[in-house]
C-alpha cells in the first residue's frame, strides 16, 4: 500500500447541548504532497460521511472516531482521526480506551 506522509490534518470544534450532544464543525488543513489533492473523505463510526474538506455534524453521546481520508492524483493517501467524546444528558461520560497491536505477535496482557 503507498501512503502520502501527512501531519495531523484534521480539526474539530464543536458546541454541546444539555440533551447529551454535540454540534461539530469540522474542516481539513492539507498540504499536497507530489501531486495535487483528488479528493477528501470523512467517515464518523455513527455513519457520518461527507466528501467535502469542511462539513458539520451532530454527535450523540458515546465516544465516536472522525476519519479523514484524502487521496491525491498519484493514489496516495493520508489519513488523520480526531477522537469525539460526548456525555449524555445527565453528564456521564462513555469508557475510555486504549489499544494496541505488537508486530512481534507478543501479548501485553496475562491470563
Amino acid at each position: 500500500m503507498r501512503r502520502l506522509e501527512a501531519a495531523h490534518c484534521a480539526h474539530l470544534d464543536g458546541a454541546a447541548h444539555r440533551h447529551g450532544s454535540l454540534n461539530g464543525s469540522f474542516a481539513a488543513d492539507i498540504t499536497p504532497g507530489s501531486g495535487q489533492i483528488r479528493g477528501t473523505q470523512w467517515l464518523s463510526t455513527d455513519g457520518f460521511s461527507s466528501d467535502q474538506a469542511s462539513d458539520m455534524h451532530t454527535f450523540g453521546p458515546g465516544g465516536h472516531t472522525l476519519q479523514l481520508i484524502v487521496v491525491d492524483v498519484n493514489g496516495l493517501t493520508a489519513i488523520d482521526r480526531v477522537t469525539v467524546t460526548v456525555t449524555d444528558g445527565a453528564g456521564n461520560s462513555p469508557p475510555l480506551l486504549m489499544a494496541w497491536a505488537d508486530p512481534r505477535g507478543r501479548s501485553r496482557l496475562r491470563s
